[in-house]
């Protein structure tokens, strides 16, 4: 029990002097990321770049917005359409576009429904109301793909100044120390763990209590 007792009071102490080297640690990788943001502030490249990744997100903002109002604005006016069943059924057999086939009887009945149901006039309106919100959705994406790439372009000059400041070692350091501390914690465990079934035992055969006592 003695040397498990002093395992812990060892083990304790290193934990102490390295909880004090892991704050020395994250103190010098704050230093090193404030130092690296400073200077960014006053870099020209960074601001510019900065500036346009502003712009490019707010474009790929109001273009996602526009193509969610366009896309409600679609379903909103396209009922009426849909609720035609006459429209519809042409519409489904693309009437009107080189899409569409039938023979001479079907064609004359065809005619004569799109007549009655104003097709001609009806399917141009249709189709814009269709066509919108897939142009506004596929921009609206290929605004986001422009304002990832601006985003990109700024993280790789954070990056590589991040780089020129020393920051990846010192972040890696403290990673380190971090993970020897998680590792020392369960040492410290499991050693008082088994202080504490040494001293059950030990006290057990102090007051006689353990089973070959009570046999004797």
């Amino acid at each position: 029990a003695r040397a498990a007792s002093q395992l812990v009071e060892d083990l304790e102490d290193q934990r102490a002097t390295l909880h004090e080297d892991v704050d020395a640690a994250a103190t010098m990788l704050a230093e090193r990321e404030a130092a690296v943001q400073q200077s960014l502030e006053q870099d020209e490249t960074f601001l510019a770049q900065l500036e346009r990744t502003r712009e490019a997100d707010a474009i790929a903002v109001s273009a996602l917005e526009k193509a969610t109002l366009a896309a409600e604005d679609r379903r909103r006016k396209g009922e009426p359409f849909e609720a035609d069943e006459l429209f519809m059924y042409l519409w489904e057999r693309g009437y009107g576009t080189s899409a569409y086939s039938a023979n001479p009887l079907v064609r004359m009945l065809d005619g004569w429904v799109a007549k009655r149901c104003g097709y001609h006039d009806a399917r141009p309106n249709y189709w814009m109301l269709l066509e919108i919100p897939k142009r506004l959705a596929e921009h609206a994406e290929h605004a986001r793909d422009a304002s990832d790439a601006e985003l990109d372009r700024l993280q790789d000059i954070e990056e590589l100044a991040a780089s020129d400041g020393d920051v990846p070692e010192a972040r890696a350091a403290l990673e380190s120390l971090e993970r020897r501390q998680d590792e020392l914690d369960a040492e410290i465990a499991t050693a008082e763990t088994r202080l504490g079934q040494l001293q059950a035992t030990q006290t057990q055969y102090t007051s006689g209590a353990d089973d070959y006592l009570r046999k004797a």
